[in-house]
């Protein structure tokens, strides 16, 4: 290979190089751009004084559109028009986390902190806290609802379903047709229905005192331990099982389970838009916020396709604008859809950056490789080789004379005494470099004794490289 030659290849990979670099960058710079579309991050950090605490467990939209949102130290308090306010201790509702939210038909908010309390913010900012073994049954309370009626349902764990106000019966399964004492959910449907999520079924109460169970082996239910549930604008229960997997029950009284989104996570929270696309969350393990879509697939949003903050969803609701609002341990998200790229481009954009780095990878090992066997070959020692062999001799029978070519110029590396030249040819052949030694008896036929020069026929004959004419 020619150095021209050479040069050239090595301007190539050096150009394929700075090629596949900018196109990395570009696609980087794009994805950067385009993830964040359509949504909203809001921290402690970023949007002081504004979230309290960046663990948001609990959430809950208000008639006026407000966001309250549940921490791990208090309340946060997003209005519309983006001015924050937060229920700390000198509020009455002190330091503890707030793992539910309800609002009421009246606009009244009530939560739940994990130091087994249910507490009201009254008209004038204060919090009314209900914690008596009376009204509670000294159990940790795991779910929280509030009828039409005004009454206030709270489940609990180990203590069973009790009507907070007014002060009413506690229904555990020894009293009553409740399938599990520990209350996952609650949710209370447009008939005045209280729907007990629990660990042992999903068991209904309805306004007339009837019971009715449902459980994997006398319905379509999924599975028995109902974590979460949501009715959606046709009056279809959603609810998710311990199983990993989501349930629906008609008003017809027709099941649907839908399989697992990610297998990998549990889904924790569900929320249902005003287009009836459902929204679950996982808890992590690469799950992240998943949507059914209308065509029957599930499409996910992670960490490395959106502006999610964190793959560990906890809570989900939804806006009158459709927008969902997501509650994460690295704050809360708000992913606006129609705002969004879908998510398929930016996956195919996640799989191109992948290749181009893939690629970018491979071409930089392939230039260091060329580099390193260029480098080898221009140190390796000089071996003496006709780099440009005379064509052979002819011999005239007539006179015994070899006819030789013109001479294009002797190597450099054959001794220069023919004896000496002779005796490096013989070497040479012998060790099998028969090029090299052709050289060595082409410069003894030129330059040697007649004695010599016969020697050096007879050792091209041999070679295979003199020619009788």
């Amino acid at each position: 290979m020619t150095a021209k030659t050479m040069k050239s290849k090595l301007s190539w990979q050096l150009i394929t190089l700075l090629i596949t670099a900018g196109l990395i960058v570009l696609n980087e710079v794009f994805i950067q751009w385009a993830t964040p579309r359509g949504w909203t991050t809001y921290t402690a950090a970023n949007s002081g004084p504004g979230l309290y605490h960046d663990g948001v467990v609990a959430l809950a939209i208000d008639p006026q559109g407000r966001v309250w949102a549940g921490t791990e130290d208090t309340v946060s308090v997003l209005a519309p028009e983006g001015r924050w306010t937060n229920y700390e201790t000198n509020s009455g509702l002190g330091n503890d986390t707030v793992t539910d939210v309800t609002i009421d038909s009246q606009g009244q908010v009530w939560v739940v902190t994990d130091s087994k309390e249910v507490r009201m913010l009254t008209p004038d900012g204060g919090w009314m806290t209900y914690t008596t073994s009376a009204e509670l049954g000294n159990h940790s309370v795991t779910a929280l609802a509030v009828d039409p009626q005004g009454r206030v349902w709270v489940g609990t764990w180990r203590g069973g379903l009790s009507a907070l106000i007014p002060n009413g019966s506690t229904y555990t399964i020894a009293n009553s047709g409740l399938a599990d004492s520990d209350i996952w959910s609650l949710v209370i449907d447009s008939q005045g229905r209280v729907w007990a999520g629990t660990g042992g079924g999903l068991s209904v109460l309805a306004p007339d005192g009837r019971w009715t169970t449902y459980t994997s082996a006398n319905s379509g239910l999924a599975g028995n331990g109902v974590r979460a549930l949501t009715i959606d604008s046709q009056g279809q229960m959603w609810m998710i099982t311990d199983n990993n997997e989501i349930s629906m029950l008609a008003p017809d009284g027709r099941w649907t389970t839908l399989t697992a989104v990610n297998s990998g996570s549990d889904i924790r929270a569900m929320a249902i838009d005003g287009q009836g696309q459902v929204w679950v969350g996982t808890d992590g393990g690469g799950g992240g916020l998943s949507v059914l879509t209308p065509d029957g697939t599930w499409v996910t949003y992670t960490t490395e396709n959106s502006g999610l903050t964190q793959d560990q969803v906890i809570a989900l609701t939804i806006d009158k604008r459709d927008r969902v609002w997501i509650g994460t341990f690295g704050g809360l998200n708000v992913f606006d859809v129609q705002a969004s790229f879908p998510v398929r481009v930016l996956s195919f954009l996640t799989v191109l950056r992948g290749t181009l780095i893939f690629l970018g990878a491979l071409i930089l090992v392939w230039f260091i490789i060329a580099r390193w066997r260029k480098r080898q070959v221009s140190t390796q020692p000089a071996i003496p080789s006709a780099l440009e062999q005379p064509p052979a001799p002819v011999i005239n029978p007539a006179t015994t004379e070899l006819s030789v070519p013109p001479d294009p110029g002797t190597p450099t590396a054959i001794p220069a005494d023919p004896n000496t030249a002779f005796e490096f040819g013989q070497s040479l052949l012998l060790s099998g470099q028969r090029a090299e030694a052709k050289a060595c008896f082409m410069q003894v036929f030129r330059t040697g004794s007649p004695e010599l020069r016969q020697r050096a026929v007879a050792e091209l004959e041999k070679l295979g490289e003199v020619e009788s004419s």
